[in-house]
């Protein structure tokens, strides 16, 4: 077989490959959706603008990668996540008014390395805590991005097992974890802003 041939099969299977690549690139886009939280919703609602659901949590178990969650103005329970998602693609977390969104702490804790594809938007993260803690934990995860979020507590916890000794409140902690990205988050209130660490 001719240089020319090789060179023209070779650019061939080339292309079909892209072309797939881009297929399924198209699919993907095309199969996102927008979800909707809101503290006027219920969890047995459909999870559109129109019949949102009340909770995050709830949110993301049904969501899937690509799908954006906007949460509405309002007060909501903190995030919990410890068990893998099974995503392989962002699925992205986003207060529908820039910081008109407040959750009660996030906590994504697994344990050992798990892919997560969270990302965090415009939300913002706060904890009342009376035993001390963090307002918004990363432990053993992959691919988190906090962008533009607010994180803040009361400073130092109001009571304490041993009186006139209060418990302090944590901003941000991630440790043991692989491609965390922090872009934009402004930590206040808190008697540590963050702690990072493999």
């Amino acid at each position: 077989m001719s240089a020319a041939r090789v060179a023209l099969s070779r650019l061939s299977v080339i292309s079909t490959v892209l072309a797939f690549s881009l297929l399924l690139s198209i699919a993907d886009y095309a199969a996102a959706a927008d979800r909707h939280v809101s503290t006027s919703g219920s969890d047995s609602n459909s999870g559109t603008q129109s019949s949102p659901w009340r909770t995050i949590d709830h949110a993301i178990a049904r969501s899937n990668a690509g799908d954006t969650i906007y949460v509405a103005n309002g007060q909501y329970s903190g995030i919990n996540e410890t068990t893998s998602s099974g995503r392989s693609g962002y699925l992205t977390i986003k207060a529908a008014t820039e910081h008109g969104a407040t959750v009660a702490g996030i906590n994504l804790s697994y344990g050992n390395l798990t892919n997560s594809y969270l990302r965090f938007e415009d939300l913002v993260v706060y904890k009342i805590n009376t035993t001390g803690g963090v307002v918004l934990t990363i432990h053993g995860a992959r691919h988190v991005r906090l962008n533009n979020i607010r994180v803040h507590s009361n400073r130092f916890a109001v009571a304490s097992s041993t009186p006139g000794t209060p418990h302090t409140i944590a901003g941000i902690q991630v440790y043991d974890c692989e491609d965390v990205v922090i872009d934009g988050a402004e930590v206040f209130e808190v008697a540590r802003g963050g702690q990072v660490r493999n």
